[in-house]
């Protein structure tokens, strides 16, 4: 690869690594910075939970093509991943490759995105100048110049809140409420018999809505609300058995139907004021 700066990608999951195979074609440099242990750090997160699209759109087409000169197979294109696999069975293998391993840094977290010699101020020729990328790594501040940023890092790290005005204007109750799909059957004792509040009109909020309704049949006193802002519950029901995606469709189909027969309460609309 040539000698000039670097491209920084910030965060290492399937788009940051897809960018990586795409400049490795363009013979680029470039610097992968995780925040995480491993790739896909933020999937791993939510790995009990199926993916509704199948692997033909869940792979990249320059990633591939590197994996393809391994041993490596191409899981089956129908078979609809979890994130455990999407982690293990592609973004695994990819960052393994010796052109991936040489360039990826773990337990990086950004800190900061500067111009190089140039303050907040400072416009002379601000342009020319080089990115600085300062970043964590343990207790260690640590920076790489740039020529381009791909910020790869997602919102996983910064889900919405569920107040009303944008913002966590109870920041005490943070760390009390579910801001991922959490993992319903592995932890039944968090929800059997009690009252859970679903926020959002979302594919997460449905896959949790229909978590809890399987729980709910072992567990009859449990009690399931579905808060949205939007008039209806109906659009988020997307296009049901219309969809493109037929396992989206049936997410919605499912919501749907345990609307119907009252399983879940819904209010809407609702903004959320207090918690």
């Amino acid at each position: 690869m040539s000698n000039q700066l670097p491209v920084v990608i910030i965060g290492a999951g399937p788009v940051g690594l897809a960018a990586a195979a795409h400049l490795v074609e363009y013979d680029l440099p470039f610097v992968i910075l995780e925040k995480g242990e491993s790739v896909g750090s933020n999937i791993l997160e939510w790995g009990h939970v199926q993916l509704f699209s199948p692997w033909e759109y869940n792979t990249n087409q320059a990633a591939t093509k590197l994996l393809s000169e391994t041993e490596w197979q191409h899981p089956d294109k129908d078979k609809l991943p979890t994130g455990q696999e999407l982690v293990n069975e592609y973004l695994k293998p990819l960052s393994q490759l010796q052109v991936m391993q040489e360039n990826i840094r773990f337990n990086s977290e950004v800190a900061a995105v500067t111009k190089d010699g140039a303050d907040k101020l400072k416009s002379d020729n601000r342009n020319e100048r080089a990115f600085v990328v300062h970043f964590k790594n343990g207790s260690k501040l640590e920076k790489v110049r740039a020529s381009t940023i791909i910020d790869a890092s997602g919102t996983w790290q910064n889900p919405n809140p569920p107040y009303a005005d944008g913002i966590w204007l109870d920041s005490s109750i943070r760390d009390s409420v579910h801001t991922n799909i959490p993992a319903v059957q592995q932890q039944p004792e968090l929800f059997k018999d009690k009252h859970t509040v679903v926020i959002g009109s979302g594919h997460s909020a449905l896959n949790t809505l229909l978590n809890l309704a399987v729980l709910k049949v072992d567990y009859p006193s449990t009690k399931i609300s579905w808060i949205l802002r939007r008039e209806s519950p109906v659009s988020a029901f997307g296009g049901e058995e219309q969809d493109q995606l037929a396992a989206r469709g049936a997410l919605g189909s499912s919501a749907h139907k345990l609307v119907e027969q009252g399983v879940i309460d819904v209010f809407a609309p609702f903004n959320v004021e207090a918690i």
